[in-house]
C-alpha cells in the first residue's frame, strides 16, 4: 500500500525506508508568481499564504509543504537585539504570520501532507546580523556572532516545533564556507534543536549547498537527521555516509535544469533515483527554487516520481 506524503516525508528524513523518494522543493518568492499575487500582498497576510501554500502544493502534488524561504524573515524579528537574553522573536516581524500559517497547515492538510517549517540556517543568520562588511572585517567575531544566531535559531525552532511540524528545515548556505572550528559555536544549540526534534517527534533537515568532502564529517557531526549538500561531494560518498549513520540524504537539482525544463531534467531525477534508492532518500532543490522557473519543470519531477 503505497505511503502518504507525509508519511513518505517522515521516513525518508529519519533514514527509513520509502516506496518511492519524496519531493521537497524549496519555494520562495516563486509562490507569488505562480499564485499570481503580489509578494507584499502575500507575506502580509496569515490567511493569503496559508491558502496559497496549500494551492500550490495541490496543484504541483509534491510531498512536503513549507513556509517560503525568506532570508530576511528572522533578520527582522532580531532588529534591535544587540546583546542579552533571546527576545521573543516568536511575537516580532513577521514571525507571528509564519506561526499561524504553519498551525493552518498542519490542521487544513497535515494529515496526509507533512508540514515543514524553513528556518535560516545559524551562520547565515549570522553573517545577515552582522553585516557583509562587518563578516568579513572581523573575523575574530564571528564566533560570538554564530553563538547568539544560533540561541535564536533555537528559540524559532521550539516555536515550531511546539505547532507540531513534522520536520526543521535548516537553510544555511554559509556553512560550507566556515572554517570547522567555528560549529563549537553553534553545537551546544544544535544539540538541544535535535533533543527537541526527538521530544517532539519531529525531523532536522539541514540545506547546505556546497560542502565539501574534506570537511563532510563535521558537518554531519552536527547531528541533523537529514541532508542536502548539492553536488560538490560525489553522491556515491553521500550515499555512503547516510547509510552508515541511518540519516536521510538528498539529490539536489540546479537550477540550471530546473530553468530549462527539458530531458536531462527528467533523466537527472531518473538517474538520482536510481543511485539513491529508497532507503532514507529524497529530492529537493540545490537552493531556492528560481523565481523564473516554470510550472512545468515541478510537473515533470513527480511525473517521473510517480512513474517509478
Amino acid at each position: 500500500m503505497p505511503l502518504t506524503s507525509k508519511q513518505r516525508v517522515r521516513a525518508a528524513l529519519a533514514g527509513e525506508m520509502v516506496d518511492r523518494p519524496p519531493f521537497i522543493p524549496l519555494l520562495g518568492t516563486v509562490v507569488s508568481r505562480y499564485m499570481q499575487i503580489p509578494e507584499r500582498e502575500l507575506y502580509s497576510s496569515a490567511t493569503r499564504l496559508a491558502n496559497s501554500l496549500q494551492a500550490c502544493q495541490r496543484l504541483f502534488r509534491y510531498d512536503a509543504v513549507s513556509n517560503p524561504v525568506d532570508p530576511v524573515l528572522e533578520v527582522e524579528a532580531c532588529e534591535g537585539w544587540d546583546s542579552g537574553e533571546v527576545p521573543p522573536l516568536e511575537k516580532r516581524g513577521r514571525i507571528p504570520i509564519v506561526r499561524e500559517v504553519l498551525e493552518r497547515l498542519n490542521k487544513i492538510v497535515g494529515r496526509d501532507t507533512a508540514v515543514i517549517a524553513t528556518v535560516s540556517g545559524p551562520f547565515a543568520l549570522a553573517r545577515r546580523l552582522a553585516g557583509e562588511e562587518g563578516w568579513l572585517r572581523n573575523g575574530e567575531q564571528r564566533a560570538v556572532w554564530a553563538h547568539r544566531s544560533a540561541a535564536a535559531v533555537l528559540r524559532l525552532c521550539k516555536t515550531y516545533m511546539e505547532l507540531q511540524v513534522d520536520g526543521i528545515l535548516l537553510i544555511d548556505p554559509e556553512l560550507p564556507v566556515q572554517d570547522a572550528s567555528l560549529f563549537a559555536s553553534v553545537q551546544e544549540s544544535l544539540d538541544t534543536i535535535v533533543n527537541l526534534t526527538q521530544f517532539y517527534d519531529s525531523r532536522l533537515f539541514l540545506s547546505a549547498p556546497g560542502v565539501q568532502a574534506e570537511s563532510l564529517g563535521d558537518v554531519l557531526s552536527l547531528g541533523a537527521t537529514a541532508f542536502a549538500f548539492g553536488s560538490t561531494v560525489p553522491f556515491k560518498v553521500l550515499c555512503d555516509e547516510a547509510v552508515h549513520r541511518g540519516v536521510g540524504f538528498a539529490g539536489s537539482i540546479a537550477d540550471g535544469l530546473l530553468l530549462e525544463n527539458g530531458d536531462q531534467l527528467k533523466e537527472c531525477v531518473r538517474q538520482m533515483v536510481e543511485a539513491g534508492g529508497k532507503r532514507g532518500f529524497f529530492i529537493t532543490t540545490e537552493g531556492e527554487v528560481p523565481a523564473s522557473t516554470p510550472a512545468v519543470s515541478l510537473h515533470s519531477i513527480v511525473r517521473v516520481l510517480d512513474s517509478l
